[in-house]
């Protein structure tokens, strides 16, 4: 991570919003909020996939075969330390939907179970919910949730 980042995202008192806003190439005079859909990744991201780029273009079979599943693992280590999980039971998804699918395709559902999601639930995790609740007999339940949280 950046110097600039680490500085931001170390100390506890860095408020969210305008603080950060350097991090990102985003054009000023927007408001942009929906960094979930379509990026904007953070500029200390981009650079390093500019360097992932360059390494797998240099010798690209290599680094598919030698390379790329080393550092899927040990990203997947340092990942698994930081939300508390056992790094055999993390898995890389390419994004929320496609993680809520294979979470919810895998599992063995009974006819009546319940399928319960937050009202304010991403779209496309909703749709998988819903679809796999048609398919298997179950009833999904949206939970209010308040937004924003009062604390």
């Amino acid at each position: 991570m950046g110097t600039l980042a680490n500085a931001l995202l170390t100390k506890l008192d860095t408020p969210f919003g305008h603080p950060l806003r350097s991090l990102w190439s985003l054009d000023p005079d927007i408001h942009f909020l929906n960094h979930g859909s379509f990026g904007a990744a953070p500029r200390h991201v981009l650079a390093a996939q500019a360097r992932w780029r360059v390494a797998m273009e240099r010798e690209p079979v290599r680094f598919m075969v030698d390379e790329m599943p080393g550092a899927l693992r040990s990203s997947q280590v340092r990942l698994s330390g930081f939300v508390g999980a056992v790094p055999q039971r993390l898995t890389l998804v390419e994004n929320a939907t496609a993680g809520a699918n294979a979470v919810l395709r895998s599992l063995r559902w009974r006819a009546g179970e319940r399928i319960v999601i937050a009202d304010h639930a991403y779209p496309g995790v909703k749709n998988a919910a819903r679809f796999v609740a048609d398919r298997h007999g179950l009833e999904l339940v949206e939970a209010r949730v308040p937004w924003p949280l009062p604390g």
